[in-house]
């Protein structure tokens, strides 16, 4: 059974119950229920005025909850039973409404092992997940899946479905910035299927960039972690999924879930919450009170080139006005316009500002964007050195901050091996890069032998010893390993390694 109490947006004193039910079996669906209860009822002890009314006849277990882009109403969503239908049901202060039928993505039902199980939607009210543990089904083992969709909660409807590569132990959460999600996971390597959890970034929307963006944040660990709640301070909480006959439960702990990678601060095993023996069970909330007030991070970018400006947590919004502070203005689709690019043609600081409209509703959101010049590298061409020459590489840009693929941190740094060598330098987050091959060869041996004296008319050969790496200048200007000598006089050659004359 799940349950959600949600509050009626027109009267402080009312509360509904909204609870779907199943038996144990997984195969006998009970529906959407909901209760009224008047807490001033009964001379203040509280009193149910509607009792387990069933307001769609059959449905899966899952269930969640989040403010409609008003933010008054609340959207009441759950999904059909051996069937893809999404149904949304909008509670309004003049009651519940038809529920909003999306038929999409996968059949859940009876086909699946109804084990661990989450339908989660972002705070932000944008995104849904659903996730399944993986189980038997006709005799064979089945990964569980997690899916994606985009939520409208102005009009309730689900769309864009997207099969997300993970293989889930039954538990989603979004981050309260609503661009990432975690999900309880089991690593894919057939010898090892350890638990974990997975997180992805999410905010591009493109399944590819998702799946490819996953990263397992608490490793591969010993018990396996079922389900996900976000928590009213930020935090996501996991339940380890101990199973029977364990004394006690260990939630797992995500400290920042906004942090992308390793940072959002994975602990395991932070707290006894409970001494019993089935897996920890973590109670729905109503998504949308874990939603942060959107906001313009601040900006660095580089003068004459595309910088890209974002608005986060934003939610439903009809269209996006930006005002890029430089007085240039665009307006865009509320579903194009949260990531835009635009060019500053001078350096300098800019008030960036952006209105999400509603309807005739507004709302602005500001921030600040910074444009600096972009730094100019030029390391020189490409060099040959002898050995134990060196070389001072010198990335100019003074006062700017340096790092080379050598690991120092200085504008100039000596190299005397061979090498390819690249910096990069930043100019408050503008950067530019360069390389330069440098290669060291040994300083060729040559012996033309001792001096020698001949009777006129004879010639004599001068040589050294071929060498293809080698090329040669004689006195004389030819480039051949050995000349003929006719006349008297001193003869001379230079040997080059790497170069031509």
């Amino acid at each position: 059974m799940h349950c959600l109490i949600v509050p009626h947006p027109g009267d402080g004193q009312l509360y509904y119950i909204f609870k779907t039910n199943q038996e144990h079996n997984g195969i006998d669906p009970k529906g959407l229920h909901y209760s009224i209860v008047d807490i001033s009822g009964a001379a203040g002890l509280g009193e149910v005025i509607l009792k387990e009314y069933n307001f769609i006849p059959t449905t899966s277990p899952m269930l969640t909850v989040t403010l409609g882009a008003d933010e008054k109403s609340y959207w009441i969503i759950t999904h059909g039973w051996e069937d893809n239908v999404f149904y949304s049901t909008k509670l309004t202060e003049s009651g519940i409404s038809v529920p909003v039928s999306s038929m999409i993505g996968d059949v859940y039902g009876d086909k699946f092992v109804f084990r661990d199980q989450q339908l989660k939607i972002s705070p932000d009210g944008t995104k849904l997940a659903v996730t399944q543990a993986g189980g038997y089904v006709d005799e064979s083992y089945r990964g569980g899946f997690v899916h994606l969709y985009d939520f409208n909660s102005k009009t309730g409807v689900v769309s864009n479905f997207r099969n997300l590569d993970v293989w889930s132990t039954g538990g989603v959460e979004f981050s309260p910035n609503s661009e990432l999600l975690y999900v309880s996971a089991i690593s894919q390597n057939p010898a090892a299927h350890l638990p974990g959890i997975a997180q992805l970034d999410i905010s591009s929307g493109i399944t590819e960039t998702i799946n490819n963006s996953q990263t397992p944040i608490a490793g591969e660990i010993f018990i396996e972690v079922g389900e996900l709640q976000l928590g009213p301070d930020g935090r996501i909480y996991g339940g380890d999924n101990l199973g029977a006959g364990q004394i006690d439960a260990y939630p797992c702990v995500i400290q920042n879930p906004n942090i992308v990678g390793l940072g959002c601060g994975f602990i395991d095993d932070g707290l006894i919450l409970s001494s019993w023996g089935s897996p920890l069970r973590l109670p729905l909330t109503v998504q949308s009170i874990f939603r942060e007030s959107p906001s313009v991070p601040t900006v660095k970018g580089c003068k004459d080139i595309e910088t890209q400006v974002r608005v986060t947590s934003l939610g439903y919004a009809d269209s996006l006005q930006w005002d890029f502070g430089d007085g240039s203005f665009e307006s865009f689709g509320g579903s194009t316009g949260k990531i835009v690019n635009h060019t500053y043609s001078n350096t300098g600081s800019y008030d960036l500002k952006v209105k999400k409209y509603i309807g005739t509703l507004s709302r602005m959101i500001e921030s600040k964007v910074t444009i600096v010049e972009k730094p100019v590298v030029d390391l020189g061409r490409d060099t040959i050195l002898c050995k134990d020459d060196e070389l001072l590489l010198d990335a100019m840009n003074d006062g700017m901050t340096f790092i080379w693929s050598t690991g120092e941190v200085s504008q100039k740094i000596v190299v005397t091996n061979t090498n390819q060598y690249e910096v990069t330098v930043n100019n408050g987050g503008c950067t530019s890069s360069d390389n330069i091959d440098v290669q060291v060869y040994e300083y060729p041996e040559i012996d033309l032998g001792p001096d020698q004296t001949v009777c006129d008319g004879v010639s004599i050969v001068l040589s050294v010893p071929p060498n293809s790496d080698h090329t040669f200048l004689w006195s004389t200007g030819s480039h051949q390993p050995e000349i003929e000598i006719t006349e008297s006089g001193i003869y001379s050659v230079e040997a080059s390694h790497g170069r031509y004359f």
